[in-house]
Formats: C-alpha cells, sequence, structure tokens
C-alpha cells in the first residue's frame, strides 16, 4: 500500500470527511434511533476490533469546512431550522476526537436540539 502524503488542515475550520450518511443507530443506548453518521478520516489508535480501516489508511476522504459539513447533517437530518427531523449526530471515524476541534465549531453551529454521541 502506498502512503499518502501528509495533509494539512486549517484546525477547527476544516474536516478530513470519509463519509457521511443516514442510518439506524446500532450501538449504544441510542440504539435503533434514526441518526446522522459522520465518519471523519484518520486514525492514530490501530485497535484490534477496527470494522472502519477504510476510514483510517488508504480509503478516500475530501476535505470540507465546517460550515459545509454542518450544511450537510441539516440536510440529511431533514432540518434546516431546528424544525422536526432526525435529532441524532454519530461522530465517527477513524479516531473522530483528532479533529475534536472542528466538531466543537460544527455543534455550536448547529441546533441544540441535537444529540451528538461520539464513536472512537
Amino acid at each position: 500500500m502506498q502512503a499518502q502524503a501528509p495533509v494539512t488542515l486549517r484546525k477547527g475550520e476544516e474536516f478530513l470527511l470519509n463519509e457521511m450518511y443516514v442510518s439506524v443507530q446500532g450501538e449504544s443506548s441510542l440504539v435503533g434511533l434514526p441518526t446522522v453518521f459522520v465518519r471523519l478520516y484518520a486514525c492514530n489508535l490501530r485497535c484490534a476490533w477496527c470494522d472502519s480501516m477504510h476510514a483510517v489508511e488508504g480509503g478516500g476522504f475530501t476535505k470540507t469546512s465546517v460550515d459545509d459539513t454542518v450544511r450537510r447533517i441539516r440536510d440529511l437530518a431533514g432540518s434546516s431550522a431546528g424544525d422536526a427531523g432526525i435529532r441524532h449526530v454519530c461522530w465517527t471515524g477513524g479516531e473522530p476526537l483528532l479533529q475534536g476541534d472542528a466538531i466543537a465549531a460544527a455543534i455550536r453551529r448547529l441546533p441544540d436540539t441535537f444529540v451528538h454521541s461520539f464513536e472512537t
């Protein structure tokens, strides 16, 4: 496998995004709830049970701004201003906390009615 060149991010302003989609949460106390999954790229842990190596190395990603990510979450959730729709967002990866500043910025821009979870 060929190594990828390092990618620089504007800390707190951009994400390395692997994929974003809506599905039903299959883990945690939120099992069964419709959720917007934000799968971020990169990880420094290498857990033996990882089921997302495509988001760790060798997979694809897009560099995207926090504002664009927030717009996509709102669109997927069916909410433009906090009205009815999906209320759960799961930040996952890779290791999402490597991009914690950008996640915090996105959470501040989303309606307070959203419930956020993290799969690290």
